[in-house]
C-alpha cells in the first residue's frame, strides 16, 4: 500500500532510532511550500531530547513556511 501523500505544510510521523554511538536520532519528513518532500533530523544524548529538538526544528520551519515571502516582486 503506498504511503499517504503529504500536502504542502504537512509533516509525517516522527521516527527515533538508537545509533551505534549510544545517541538517539529523531527524524521526520515534511512537504515544503513547493510540494517537495524534505527530511529533518536531530541527534541528542537521549530519546526525549532528540524528539524535543526535532519538534523545535519543525516548529521553526513550519512557522517560516506560513510567513508571507518578502522577496516576491510586486508590480
Amino acid at each position: 500500500m503506498p504511503r499517504a501523500s503529504l500536502r504542502p505544510g504537512d509533516r509525517g510521523e516522527l521516527f527515533t532510532q538508537k545509533l551505534d554511538s549510544g545517541k538517539f536520532k529523531a527524524r521526520l519528513y515534511y512537504c515544503d511550500e513547493f510540494g517537495r518532500r524534505r527530511q529533518i533530523t536531530a541527534v541528542e544524548s537521549t530519546k526525549g531530547r532528540a524528539q524535543t529538538a526535532l519538534k523545535k526544528k519543525w516548529h521553526r520551519i513550519s512557522t517560516e513556511m506560513k510567513r508571507p515571502r518578502s522577496d516576491a516582486a510586486s508590480f
